[in-house]
Parts: C-alpha cells; sequence; structure tokens
C-alpha cells in the first residue's frame, strides 16, 4: 500500500493539519529565539562561566591531541571500557601517560609509538568528523568513541590554542 502525505490522508482533518503546522511553526520559532538569545533551559540566560566555555571552545584554531584508533569497533570499546571504568565513573580526568600506554597498547595507527601523540594541529587538516569531535572536546577531557574516515577513534584533547 502506497503512503500518502498528511495532506492527503483521509485520517487528518484540516483543523488537525493547522494543529500540526501552529506547532512546528511554534517549535521553530522558540528554538530560533532560545539561540538566538543565548538562553539554556527553561528560557534561563546562560552563566557567564558557561558563556566563556562556549567562547573559548569556538575561537580555537589549534588542538594538541592524542588519539587511539581501532578498525573494529569492539577493540575501541575494550579500550572506552577501561577509560571509563578508571577514570570517568571517578570523576577524574586520564592522565596523558596512562592514554599514552593504552595508545601504544591497542591504537593502530602509526602514532602508536609516541603514545597517540598527534602533536598541534590546525583547523581543516584533519578529516572531517574528526576535527569536529577534536575542535569540541575540552583540554583535558576524552572524547567517546567515534566512528571516523580511518576506523573507530578516541581522541584525548591536551591543549587548545587561537
Amino acid at each position: 500500500m502506497k503512503q500518502r502525505p498528511l495532506e492527503h490522508s483521509d485520517q487528518v482533518s484540516d483543523s488537525g493539519l493547522r494543529l500540526i503546522r501552529a506547532i512546528l511553526s511554534f517549535i521553530f520559532f522558540r528554538l530560533t529565539i532560545v539561540n538566538k538569545l543565548g538562553l539554556g533551559e527553561m528560557g534561563n540566560k546562560k552563566s557567564n562561566k558557561t558563556q566563556v566555555k562556549d567562547k573559548e571552545m569556538k575561537t580555537c584554531n589549534f588542538v594538541k591531541a592524542r588519539h587511539i584508533l581501532c578498525e573494529k569497533q569492539g577493540k575501541i570499546m575494550q579500550v572506552w571500557n577501561i577509560i571509563d571504568t578508571e577514570y570517568l565513573q571517578l570523576d577524574k580526568n586520564i592522565p596523558p601517560t596512562k592514554f599514552g600506554e593504552l595508545a601504544m597498547q591497542y591504537s593502530e595507527c602509526s602514532s602508536a609509538k609516541k603514545g597517540g601523540d598527534l602533536g598541534w594541529f590546525p583547523r581543516g587538516k584533519m578529516e572531517p568528523t574528526f576535527q569536529s569531535v577534536a575542535f569540541s572536546t575540552p583540554q583535558g577531557k576524552v572524547s567517546q568513541p567515534f566512528k571516523g574516515a580511518n576506523g573507530w577513534h578516541i581522541i584525548l584533547v591536551e591543549g587548545r590554542r587561537a
């Protein structure tokens, strides 16, 4: 049976369609206003601390990072479970030396010999997915595992600068 758009459905009346359109318009309007005014949840103004953090994240042009690259998702999840259990669940940052040890043990990238150290790199140097995650991860934090063009990654951001 071929699906018909809502406008041609016998199950939706004209008043139902008007209501759906009104709701969607309100949601779009609300999201637009919230974003333009810098409002957070429940319409509250974001704190200065959050605004400063947002500004720092946007103006960063260079990132110093380490990463672990694995072809298989199962292998990267083994690494993630170690990081999560030993550090993140205890509200601790993983030290770069420990991350480097994990990179040497698990990473399938040539940077594994250097503990996954990629050094400083500018925007535009890495593939788009990797770059997006690297530049949106705060300094001292690790990204969650993600699929990039070359396989599965976890990134540790060691530094950020303009």
